[in-house]
């Protein structure tokens, strides 16, 4: 992951929406994700659904999906 942030510049990800998952301890959040690349200073927005698992409080996993619709199926939400 760090390698991965290395490459930009400025990057963060502002949750849209915040849903509970099909499973008890399952939450997806909608984000959009506003980055600047470190060498071109180009800004891209893409948006994506985060797939949160979260257990005696502590987060257990974490997956980022690309598609949304993707995600409410990996939540079990379609």
């Amino acid at each position: 992951m760090d390698s991965f942030l290395d490459s930009f510049e400025e990057f963060r990800p502002e949750p849209e929406e915040i849903l509970p998952g099909a499973e008890p301890d399952q939450y997806l959040a909608l984000v959009t994700l506003y980055a600047r690349g470190k060498g071109s200073g180009v800004e891209v927005t893409p948006r994506a659904a985060h797939l949160l698992t979260v257990r005696d409080g502590k987060l257990v996993r974490f997956e980022v999906i690309p598609d949304l619709d993707e995600g409410r199926r990996a939540a079990g939400l379609t």
